[in-house]
């Protein structure tokens, strides 16, 4: 950091520095030289620090020791990022290198931060300082709340942090997926005596209640209502006195009482009877991949066939894009919709058995495992993109 700091070991010494900062523990402890003046003046973190009631002196010297912060800065990954930035947060350094530590990792490292989302939002909600990073979690976790609930680290989460999640208005995701995942986080909090729930003593439902007594209020009991003796009647030990009443209420009169929250208003909404929310987040993602691999503007190019498996399931989605020198379309006013020649058809009268045809042609991949089918409902959805040309 300047002339003003300098590392134990280098040959070069500070003349007149005061403070030995000694960060980690042995065998990677790394001692920096510095000046309690300049100190005193960049941070109000060391005004204390350097006080005559906290420092430390040993000869001429204040020693303060840092066993918590890491010494491998000169390892530029994300993890080392990271460590500044909690280091930065202890030490109160100055808002502008926050901010700027911050922006550095949304924008440099957000592969680093995708594949290490957990960490990251663990941190960002211990340090109080993390206030860019902890918007740019909570806005991936509402666009797609699986990067929480489908984590490998999901079961070990601190609840504080789902109480936030939960508390997201946006959240695109339907409700009772969210409450399968909280009875799945809270049963492997609990522990319960035996994994099948039938067989559960009074303790297990008391000790699963005690740890969801904070989350189950943030649940929207008024989106999965039609589906309460399928996920909720079996939990119904668990739930406080008065929202079991006020649930059994809205059921039969569909008054809402001030213990039900409104439901959510995720960031696409779509009525649809054949594709989910999360499903139809996948389509503009797609489209502006292949846009990006084509750098052109939209064209029979960047055509692509997609199909899903069961609804609300993104997992099992396959994608298939136009094979170069192929027909995106095929146009004959006799005919419905047809994709290629025969790689999507729809001819005739849709819901006829084996009047629609799925066989691989113009595209890369088959969309389905069958090559005939017939149609039971169809929609039309238009997506409106945004292109933005390059300086």
């Amino acid at each position: 950091m300047d002339s003003q700091f300098d590392y134990h070991g280098n040959s070069t010494k500070l003349s007149n520095a005061d403070v030995m900062i000694q960060v980690g523990e042995e065998p990677d402890m790394m001692t920096f030289l510095a000046h309690s003046d300049v100190l005193r003046k960049k941070s109000p973190y060391f005004r204390t620090a350097l006080s005559s009631t906290w420092a430390k002196k040993e000869g001429e010297n204040i020693i303060l020791k840092k066993p918590n912060i890491s010494p491998t800065l000169s390892h530029h990954d994300g993890s080392v990022i990271l460590d500044i930035l909690v280091a930065a947060d202890e030490l109160l350094i100055e808002n502008d290198l926050l901010s700027y530590i911050q922006n550095h990792l949304i924008h440099d490292k957000s592969k680093w931060l995708q594949n290490h989302f957990a960490l990251v939002l663990h941190t960002v909600f211990e340090q109080d300082a993390c206030k860019e990073l902890r918007i740019y979690c909570m806005d991936k976790i509402c666009w797609d709340p699986n990067v929480v609930f489908k984590s490998p680290e999901f079961l070990d989460f601190d609840s504080s942090i789902l109480i936030h999640i939960l508390k997201q208005d946006n959240l695109q995701i339907e409700e009772t997926e969210i409450w399968d995942h909280l009875i799945r986080w809270g049963i492997a909090q609990s522990s319960p005596s035996d994994p099948d729930m039938s067989r559960w003593s009074k303790d297990d439902f008391l000790n699963l209640q005690e740890i969801l007594k904070d989350l189950i209020p943030l649940i929207r009991f008024s989106e999965i209502s039609h589906e309460y003796y399928d996920k909720i009647f079996p939990f119904r030990d668990i739930l406080p006195l008065t929202l079991k009443n006020d649930l059994i209420t809205f059921l039969d009169s569909k008054c809402h009482p001030n213990s039900i929250l409104l439901p959510r208003c995720p960031i696409i909404s779509i009525n649809s009877s054949i594709i989910s929310p999360q499903q139809a987040l996948k389509i503009p993602e797609w489209i502006d991949q292949v846009q990006k691999n084509y750098y052109v503007p939209f064209s029979r190019l960047q055509s692509f066939l997609f199909s899903f498996g069961n609804r609300g399931n993104i997992d099992d989605a396959k994608l298939s894009k136009i094979q170069p020198g192929n027909e995106a379309i095929y146009d004959d006013p006799s005919f419905g919709p047809c994709f290629g020649k025969t790689d999507l058809d729809m001819r005739r009268q849709f819901n006829e058995k084996n009047n629609c045809s799925a066989k691989k042609r113009c595209y890369k991949h088959n969309i389905i495992n069958y090559t005939k089918f017939s149609v039971d409902d169809y929609e039309v959805f238009q997506v409106f993109c945004h292109l933005v040309s390059s300086k």
